[in-house]
């Protein structure tokens, strides 16, 4: 009776643990999406500008277009980071789903699966 008590408390502590460390985590994400979201954008809006005001033939070698593709191209990809970063901040905050795990059972499985990959390498 004292171990199951015991293995309640053990998890409900963990479960406030998680939760302060899945909040602190939110938050980090959250100002870093935010503080780096800016600039980026900022990259972006003078990126086109300068697209846009000088088309290849202009002043502008074919070298700077590539730079200026470049700069946009890096700066989406940016943006596509954070927003798998904030996305990763929502599918993280579900709640933590307990069961008992055979661990003899599961080490069986790797073995297999990894002796299974050995053989068709």
């Amino acid at each position: 009776m004292n171990r199951i008590i015991r293995s309640v408390i053990e998890k409900s502590h963990l479960e406030r643990v998680v939760a302060a460390e899945r909040s602190a985590l939110q938050r980090v994400i959250e100002v870093a999406s935010h503080d780096l979201g800016a600039p980026v954008n900022r990259i972006l809006g003078y990126q086109r500008i300068l697209t846009q005001d000088y088309p290849v033939g202009s002043t502008v070698t074919p070298d700077t277009v590539e730079c200026l593709e470049a700069i946009g191209e890096g700066a989406n990809r940016m943006q596509e980071y954070l927003g798998r970063l904030s996305d990763l901040t929502r599918v993280s905050s579900c709640g933590i789903v307990w069961h008992d795990l055979d661990l003899g059972e599961a080490v069986t499985r790797v073995v297999a699966d990894l002796e299974r990959a050995v053989a068709e390498s």
